[in-house]
């Protein structure tokens, strides 16, 4: 008899259970707690993220406008009827750094190819800027760089524009985390590459 009666104590239970079957207010507030928290953790790094791709977008723009000036020198573009020595692209060097300037230019020396310096006679194709306001050029150690047709031969001039470099590099940078950068190589090849 103690068997049956231990048997209905347990089947009565059950049955209680399951008519106030759900959830404690405790498990609903510890659930909504891990959901914000991990809301929150990928909010974060969502926000990281978007930063990141902003760098990438600002440094493929400026390899684009390189890649661009390159082209022109060596498809021979013209200006005016005319075609020049050669097709160069120039950080502002009176600006200190950080920039988000730079510029594209018509290379026209007396002499072609020149001294390789951009001057007061070279026209301006393109003034211009970073498009993303996040990105900033933190450093470049060159003032220019010219691409002349039809070899094609590059000369970079460093910042001073006192000598010819062999090669040369442009970094830009997230500005609120300084420490996420992308560098741009040139060298004399007029290769281009992204680290």
């Amino acid at each position: 008899m103690l068997f049956f009666e231990k048997n209905a104590w347990f089947v009565q239970r059950f049955i209680e259970k399951k008519e106030s079957a759900g959830f404690s207010l405790l498990e609903l507030l510890m659930s909504a707690a891990i959901i914000m928290i991990i809301s929150g953790l990928v909010l974060v790094n969502f926000r990281v993220g978007f930063g990141e791709q902003a760098l990438n977008r600002a440094t493929q723009k400026l390899v684009l406008d390189l890649r661009k000036t390159q082209n022109m020198a060596l498809a021979g573009t013209e200006i005016s009827g005319t075609t020049p020595c050669g097709f160069g692209l120039a950080i502002p060097v009176s600006a200190s750094f950080p920039i988000s300037d730079y510029q594209l230019f018509a290379y026209w020396p007396a002499v072609c190819p020149g001294n390789s310096q951009k001057s007061a006679g070279d026209s301006t194709i393109e003034n211009l800027k970073i498009s993303e306001s996040a990105i900033e050029i933190s450093s470049a150690d060159f003032s220019n760089v010219i691409f002349f047709p039809p070899e094609p031969r590059t000369a970079i001039r460093n910042l001073s524009d006192t000598a010819t470099l062999s090669s040369a590099t442009i970094t830009l940078r997230i500005k609120n985390n300084p420490s996420k950068t992308k560098i741009i190589f040139i060298n004399e090849a007029g290769q281009i590459s992204i680290q």
